[in-house]
């Protein structure tokens, strides 16, 4: 038998594929950690094993991918929940703006109520989407 069907010549080309698979997660596990917030994301929403597996580049890109998937969502959750805040607060503001204007006023204006009206039908809408 030729020395390239040994088993001496197949050992290092197991090491090697090893080696490149190892290398393979990289790319993935530098994204996962320039994430911001992914580390601790995990240590709060996960189990320390996934942590540690994640950490140690041990985990497989599969669930590595998944991981970084589900992180994406919850970011994208929570801008979204934030932005809804920010248009909250907003509208609550043009609310009070526009009610101090009309109680300053001696005359009701019904433009000024219509404006109310609108507005808190508005942050409704807003509320009830969140």
């Amino acid at each position: 038998m030729s020395k390239s069907g040994t088993l001496k010549s197949i050992q290092p080309v197991t090491r090697i594929y090893g080696i490149s698979e190892r290398k393979k997660l990289n790319p993935i596990l530098v994204e996962a950690k320039t994430k911001q917030g992914f580390l601790e994301w995990i240590k709060k929403t996960r189990r320390p094993c996934v942590y540690k597996r994640i950490e140690s580049g041990e985990m497989s890109r599969k669930n590595l991918l998944k991981y970084l998937n589900q992180y994406e969502e919850y970011r994208t959750a929570l801008e979204e929940k934030e932005s809804l805040t920010k248009e909250i607060f907003r509208l609550e503001k043009a609310i009070s703006a526009v009610k101090n204007r009309l109680s300053k006023s001696k005359v009701k204006n019904s433009d000024l109520e219509q404006k109310i009206k609108d507005l808190e039908n508005k942050l409704e809408q807003v509320e009830g989407s969140d």
